[in-house]
């Protein structure tokens, strides 16, 4: 090894032995002692890396309201969690402010903060940018004028926070771009959770009791709503002029609509919209896209007035109770829009007038679809409107619909029997791939009407010595035991998408066994 090779080794294994490591130094800093007798006294100590650990106690006054971290990736935590440390500002003050461009190392963790005028604000800085610190398993409580926690050009990390009780908004958001997960947000004054030119990630939230929306998204919001409940509030998700992504929520017993639209085009999928004191979906001037959805037990099903393009797929429309007084459909109603409903099921809903779809005007378009046993029993439907393979009740025009009793299973389950007239007589015309539960689409020799497709049960495929031949497995999910043996085939298929397990000591496949491309055959010798 040649002198300058060595030299340069040496220098670079000395810089390496004496750079001290943040998590090596890292320090805990306690509260309150003689030496940090405040929270800011212990924070103004510390150092990136470091932790402000705080005992159990109410915290009042200068020094422990008002907390700044002056930018610095460090926790300040309870000791014991919310119910045992207690920050009061007695009127005063905000809990915390992050306003010098902290990112998610600088934590806030397990506190309670009351009778602040804020609880948390996390701002944006000329000079240091965007403040996105994390809050967590906090409870920001019974705060009066500027609400729980507000955000201004930041993105937070807000997780496992009750935040309830505020005199404004909950969570507020202008410009910003919080993940909001596992919180409770409820009975503040004002919005849940208010988002204003803002992308938040909203996911597995209640949101709950909040006296006007539950969950407002206004003036170019983009936001991700993901397994949360919203209910109780004045109206449960309140959409204008934003793009709104809602998947797998329930929006339950809010006091005006469930879900109210405003020039907006939200994607709403796999949700419950139920027992909302006024419409389920209201929509005026937006072109919202509905698929798989149950809407239920509303004062009225779902409204479009005067939209552009929604579409309604794979959904159950039923027990919705419109006004007496009302002349809107109880199930759908739509003036002035262009709806499409593909592969729906409108039924057992009540309005004074029309009880199941109501299309007043607008060119729309309707495939696929049930609309039977409403109360009336008429269906009203305007000569703009193309419907076709559909079975809606004393409605037959057009392209392979009928008027017949659909045979329902009952009992509020609005599945297929075998013996249905509904099975098979759709088309693959712009029919989804599976139904509202997953199901592929198409079981059988064609597509179902309705939101539900009929799928066969499993074939008897169980005993001591098992012969399986002659059968098309259904598209499902199917378990064949055989306590000595299983032998299958001939003349048997498993069709794409269905899953079939087979168990038994000895399995012997004869040749005309065909699983098709997508088929899963797990087969275990046990």
């Amino acid at each position: 090894m040649n002198r300058p090779f060595r030299m340069l080794l040496f220098f670079v294994t000395f810089a390496f032995l004496i750079t001290p490591s943040p998590s090596l130094s890292a320090t805990t800093l306690h509260v309150p002692t003689a030496q940090y007798p405040t929270i800011q006294s212990g924070i103004d100590a510390a150092v990136d890396g470091d932790t402000v650990l705080v005992a159990d106690g109410t915290y009042k006054g200068e020094g422990n309201i008002d907390l700044n971290f002056k930018g610095k990736a460090i926790t300040v935590q309870s000791e014991n969690g919310t119910a045992n440390c207690i920050i009061d500002g007695e009127g005063q003050g905000a809990g915390a402010f992050f306003e010098n461009g902290e990112d998610q190392n600088s934590i806030l963790s397990g506190f309670t903060i009351r009778h602040v005028l804020l609880g948390i604000g996390c701002y944006s800085s000329y000079s240091d940018g965007p403040s996105s610190p994390s809050i967590i398993n906090c409870v920001i409580i019974n705060n009066s004028g500027a609400g729980g926690i507000n955000c201004y050009e930041s993105s937070p990390i807000i997780m496992g926070c009750t935040v309830s009780g505020n005199k404004k908004v909950g969570i507020g958001c202008i410009s910003a771009s919080p993940t909001i997960s596992n919180c409770i947000v409820s009975y503040n004054d004002n919005e849940g959770i208010s988002c204003y030119k803002s992308s938040p990630e909203i996911s597995n939230c209640i949101v709950d009791g909040n006296s006007y929306s539950g969950i407002e998204c206004v003036n170019g919001s983009s936001a991700n709503i993901t397994s949360c409940t919203v209910r109780g509030n004045s109206t449960g998700i309140s959409i204008s002029s934003s793009s709104v992504n809602l998947t797998n929520s329930t929006v339950v017993d809010n006091n005006h609509w469930g879900i109210y639209c405003y020039l907006s085009s939200p994607i709403i999928t796999n949700c419950r919209i139920e027992s909302n004191h006024w419409e389920g979906i209201y929509s005026t001037k937006a072109s919202p896209i509905i698929s798989n959805c149950i809407i239920g037990g509303n004062e009225g099903g779902v409204i479009f007035s005067d939209c552009f393009s929604p579409t309604l797929t794979n959904c159950l429309v039923t027990g919705n109770i419109a006004p007496s007084w009302s002349d809107e459909g109880g199930g759908i109603y739509s003036s002035t829009s262009s709806v499409t409903v593909i592969n729906c099921t409108i039924t057992a809903n009540t309005s004074g007038t029309i009880g199941g779809i109501y299309i007043s005007s607008g060119s729309s378009t309707i495939i696929n679809t049930i609309a039977w046993g409403n109360t009336p029993s008429n269906n009203s439907i305007n000569s703009d409107t193309t419907v076709s393979y559909s079975d809606i009740e004393g409605y037959e025009s057009g392209t392979a619909n009928m008027d017949i009793d659909p045979q329902f299973v009952g009992g509020n389950i609005y599945r297929l029997l075998s013996s249905s007239p509904c099975i098979d007589r759709g088309t693959s015309n712009r029919a989804p791939d599976t139904d509202i539960e997953g199901n592929p689409r198409p079981q059988g020799a064609g597509y179902d009407m309705g939101a539900y497709e009929f799928v066969p049960p499993c074939p008897d495929c169980s005993g001591d010595d098992v012969a399986i031949t002659g059968v098309k497995f259904p598209c499902r999910t199917c378990e064949c035991i055989g306590t000595k043996s299983i032998t299958i085939g001939p003349d048997v298929t498993i069709p794409k998408d269905a899953k079939v397990t087979l168990k038994a000591p000895t399995i012997n496949v004869k040749p005309g066994f065909h699983a098709e491309i997508g088929a899963v055959v797990n087969m275990r010798r046990e």
